[in-house]
C-alpha cells in the first residue's frame, strides 16, 4: 500500500491543471502552498492559491537571501527556485490537495524464481 498525493490548480467545481503527484510523504517545500485559508469540503482540501503562492514566494526569497550559508551549491539554487515558482504559479482560485491510498499487488519473478 502506498499513499499518493495529487496537487491541482483548481476552482471548487473543477480541477483545472495537475501540478504534480507525489508518493508516500508530501514534500515540505510545498507546505506554504497549503497555508492560505485552508478549508475542507466533501470533495477535497482547498487552500487560497494567491495567499499560498505569496507564502511560497516569501519562503524562497528567504532561502535566496541566505543561500550561501544554507546550500552546498548555492549557484544551483536560483534555477530550482524559478522552476518551482513557475510550476506552482496559480492558475485557479485554489490549490487542491487530494490524497488516495492505492493498493498495489504484483508478482515479479527474478532469475531464481523468487520475488
Amino acid at each position: 500500500m502506498s499513499s499518493r498525493f495529487f496537487v491541482y490548480h483548481s476552482t471548487e467545481e473543477d480541477k483545472t491543471i495537475d501540478i504534480l503527484d507525489w508518493n508516500y510523504e508530501f514534500p515540505p517545500f510545498l507546505f506554504p502552498l497549503f497555508s492560505g485559508k485552508p478549508k475542507y469540503t466533501g470533495s477535497g482540501f482547498y487552500c487560497d492559491a494567491q495567499k499560498g503562492y505569496q507564502f511560497i514566494e516569501e519562503m524562497y526569497e528567504f532561502l535566496d537571501k541566505h543561500k550561501d550559508e544554507i546550500f552546498d551549491r548555492p549557484y544551483e539554487f536560483l534555477d530550482y527556485k524559478n522552476k518551482i515558482l513557475k510550476i506552482v504559479k496559480p492558475r485557479g482560485e485554489y490549490y487542491h490537495l487530494n490524497a488516495d491510498d492505492i493498493f498495489r499487488v504484483s508478482f515479479i519473478e527474478d532469475d531464481e524464481g523468487l520475488f
